[in-house]
């Protein structure tokens, strides 16, 4: 069992360690407090001991997973500023609007069906179909492209 800390101890062992360790007087003072041995090559295995341990891992495993979302918090902080990112607000709405769209496109090609083949037989309406879809789908490219005018491009 180690002997508490003594006023000769404290001066000259506790000064020695500190130095050797790399730690302050007062931190190897409790740690001498709390039973490392008072000699360097015992201090080092003693602590090396405790390093190793699985409390020491985990909280090692901790404080490494706090400097990641730290640093994850800071990046998001930075590309908001940048105007990178988009609320979740914006992405719905823009969702909504691009489904609207789509919706009211179709739905007019819908009622212009009828009079767009009518008297035609199924070989003679497939190609005008097929050539309205693909204006519309020209249609709602052109408004894409609209859209992104202006925004953020990706990096």
């Amino acid at each position: 069992m180690n002997k508490p800390p003594t006023k000769r101890r404290e001066s000259g062992t506790v000064a020695k360690l500190a130095k050797a360790l790399g730690y302050t007087p007062r931190h190897t003072s409790t740690l001498l407090a709390k039973g490392m041995p008072d000699s360097i090559t015992g201090a080092r295995e003693w602590l090396a001991e405790r390093e190793n341990s699985d409390t020491a891992a985990a909280l090692r495993k901790e404080r490494i997973g706090l400097v990641r979302a730290q640093r994850e918090a800071a990046e998001i902080a930075n590309k908001k500023a940048l105007g990178d990112l988009v609320s979740r607000t914006e992405v719905e709405t823009d969702t909504v609007r691009i489904a609207s769209a789509i919706k009211a496109m179709l739905r007019a090609f819908e009622v212009q069906l009828p009079q767009l083949c009518l008297g035609l037989t199924l070989s003679q309406s497939a190609p005008l179909v097929r050539q309205r879809l693909r204006e519309i789908q020209n249609a709602f490219a052109d408004m894409s492209a609209d859209y992104w005018k202006g925004k953020p491009s990706s990096k």
